[in-house]
């Protein structure tokens, strides 16, 4: 993961240490959401005043609220737009409010992300598809794109990768020409039905370029025969299954220059 030294020193002339701008960045790019929990991992401390001082001091900021959500506990939200301008990401989405699934999703999607720091992630939609469409040579209208209806008298505003699960290059890889890794985060709610469903859609999107893949499921138990019949015959591809709780990750033969 590659953090540029003026989003780290913006974020510190907010009154942030140096570790706390750098989570920062991280919940502000990746998710929104996170725990103090996951902040006291990041940070490498016990729990206690310093990790009750930071909570206190977004809040104190107006740079995020929390609320409390059963069996889970409490979850902060960063959600200034200021702060989010401080490091160039004002129009992400991940600042404004969502449903309690796709809240209690991020947490899970940041865990990924503070255990593979060692990663390249395409952070931005402007990365994602300056990546795919530039590089890979692949028309926009296979990317997955939500339209956005405003005025009758407007055109639709498209979105593109709207779910902002993480896409990456995996540091292992040092090929010259490295394999792009999608992945997908369940937290837990759709259980198994989910995840074909998903591989199906991001099979179809990226059909053009995908020669294998791999990924590790969210789910504790494998899919079934009739799931797996849900699968579309452009997945008939040489993959295989492992599973991890609660989180997948999708490597495509995608490659820079290909």
């Amino acid at each position: 993961m590659r953090i540029a030294d003026r989003h780290i020193a913006a974020l510190q002339a907010l009154g942030y240490t140096e570790t706390e701008a750098r989570f920062v960045y991280v919940v502000a790019t990746h998710s929104g959401y996170f725990t103090l929990h996951q902040f006291l991992t990041f940070s490498g401390v016990q729990w206690g005043k310093r990790c009750t001082k930071f909570g206190l001091k977004l809040e104190g900021h107006g740079h995020a609220c929390w609320r409390e959500y059963a069996g889970v506990g409490r979850v902060h939200h960063l959600f200034s737009k200021p702060l989010y301008a401080e490091i160039g990401k004002q129009n992400l989405r991940n600042r404004r409010r969502h449903a309690r699934e796709f809240v209690l999703a991020r947490p899970v999607l940041l865990a990924f992300i503070l255990e593979n720091q060692q990663h390249d992630y395409l952070e931005t939609e402007q990365a994602k598809v300056a990546y795919f469409c530039e590089q890979l040579g692949l028309p926009r209208q296979t990317l997955p794109v939500k339209a956005y209806h405003g005025s009758s008298r407007t055109e639709p505003t498209l979105r593109y990768f709207i779910d902002k699960y993480p896409l990456f290059f995996a540091a292992s890889d040092t090929s010259p020409s490295p394999v792009v890794t999608f992945s997908y985060v369940d937290p837990g709610y759709a259980g198994t039905l989910a995840l074909p469903t998903t591989l199906a859609s991001t099979l179809l999107c990226y059909g053009r370029c995908l020669v294998s893949a791999f990924f590790t499921s969210p789910i504790r138990h494998p899919i079934s025969s009739e799931q797996s019949s849900a699968f579309p015959c452009s997945s008939r591809l040489p993959f295989r299954l492992t599973f991890r709780p609660r989180f997948c990750a999708i490597s495509s033969c995608a490659k820079h220059g290909t």
